[in-house]
C-alpha cells in the first residue's frame, strides 16, 4: 500500500478490523461455531476493551513503522517480541521459568539486538520508525497473552473474539483515522481517489487481515501466545529472504544476527517439546 502511495495506515487497519468483525458475526449468525453468552457490560470494558485499545495501538505504530524502515529490518525487530512475550508471560504464570526457556529467548534477543545495533549506523535507519515498532512490540505481546487470558477465562470462540474485538477495535482506528488523516484522504491524487483506483488490492488486504485475525486465535488456543509468537520468527526467515530479494539491504553480520534469533527458536522448540513429554510421562505415572 506504501508503495502505491497510500500512506493511512488508521483507516486501512480499521477497515480490516471491520471486516474481522463482520466475518465473524456471519460465521455466529449461519452457526459454523458454536455461541456462548456475550460477555456482561463490566467484563467487556474490564477485559476486552483494553485488548481492543493495545491491538489499535499496535495496529497503528506497527504500520507507521512500516513508513520508516525497510522490511527486512522490520521482520528482524519482530524476533523481540516472543522476549517480551515470555515477561508477560512469567509474571501472569502462564509459563514456568526455565533454563532452556531463558535460554533460547536470550538467544533470540540477542540476535536480534545485534541486526539492531548494525542497523542503526545506516544511514536509512530511522529512530522514529524504531521507537514506533518497539512500542508496536510491546502492544502486541499484551495483545496475544490477554488473548490466550480470554480464550481461557471467557471460553470464547475464535468468532466471538472477532466480534467483540474487532469492533470495538476498528470503531477506535476509524474514529483516530477521521481525526487525523481526514485532509489526506480527501486529496485528489491519495486517499479515497486511490482506494476507488485499486479497490480489489484493498479488499483483497482486507479478506487477507481477518483471516490473519482468525487464525491467531486458532493457534493461541492450541498452543500458547508465548509459542505463537515464537513460531512466528520461522514465517520471518522467509520474510526478511523476500525483502532481500526486493531490494532490501541486509549485510553479512545482520545475517549472522539474524541466525542467531533462528538458533535460537530452534532450541526452544526442542526444550519445549521436552517439557511435554516430561508432563506426559508425569501424568502417566500417576
Amino acid at each position: 500500500m506504501v508503495d502505491l502511495g497510500f500512506r493511512y495506515p488508521l483507516l486501512l487497519t480499521g477497515c480490516n478490523q471491520a471486516v474481522s468483525a463482520i466475518a465473524g458475526g456471519i460465521a455466529l449468525g449461519l452457526g459454523f461455531v458454536p455461541k456462548h453468552n456475550a460477555p456482561r457490560l463490566r467484563m467487556f470494558i474490564t477485559h476486552l476493551l483494553p485488548v481492543a485499545a493495545c491491538s489499535a495501538s499496535n495496529l497503528y505504530f506497527g504500520n507507521v513503522a512500516y513508513l520508516s524502515l525497510s522490511l527486512a529490518f522490520i521482520q528482524i525487530l519482530k524476533v523481540l517480541t516472543p522476549a517480551v512475550t515470555m515477561a508477560l508471560c512469567v509474571v501472569l504464570g502462564l509459563e514456568r521459568l526455565s533454563l532452556p526457556l531463558a535460554g533460547s529467548v536470550a538467544l533470540i534477543t540477542g540476535g536480534t539486538g545485534l541486526a539492531t545495533m548494525l542497523e542503526s549506523s545506516t544511514s536509512h535507519f530511522s529512530w522514529p520508525g524504531f521507537l514506533a515498532f518497539s512500542l508496536s512490540v510491546l502492544l502486541e505481546s499484551v495483545r496475544v497473552v490477554n488473548f490466550q487470558l480470554l480464550l481461557g477465562d471467557l471460553r470464547l470462540s475464535q468468532a466471538e473474539l472477532l466480534v467483540y474485538l474487532g469492533a470495538p477495535t476498528a470503531v477506535m482506528l476509524l474514529l483516530a483515522s477521521g481525526l487525523m488523516e481526514q485532509e489526506g484522504l480527501m486529496h485528489p491524487s491519495s486517499g479515497f481517489s486511490l482506494l476507488q483506483g485499486h479497490w480489489g488490492m484493498f479488499a483483497a488486504s482486507m479478506i487477507l487481515g481477518a483471516c490473519v485475525n482468525a487464525s491467531t486465535a486458532l493457534a493461541i488456543r492450541n498452543t500458547s501466545s508465548l509459542t505463537f509468537k515464537v513460531f512466528g520468527c520461522i514465517k520471518n526467515v522467509f520474510v526478511v529472504l523476500y525483502g532481500v530479494l526486493s531490494g532490501d539491504a541486509l549485510s553479512s553480520l545482520q545475517f549472522a544476527g539474524y541466525s542467531l534469533s533462528v538458533v535460537g527458536f530452534v532450541w526452544y522448540v526442542q526444550s519445549k517439546s521436552a517439557a511435554q513429554t516430561r508432563s506426559s510421562h508425569f501424568k502417566k505415572a500417576q
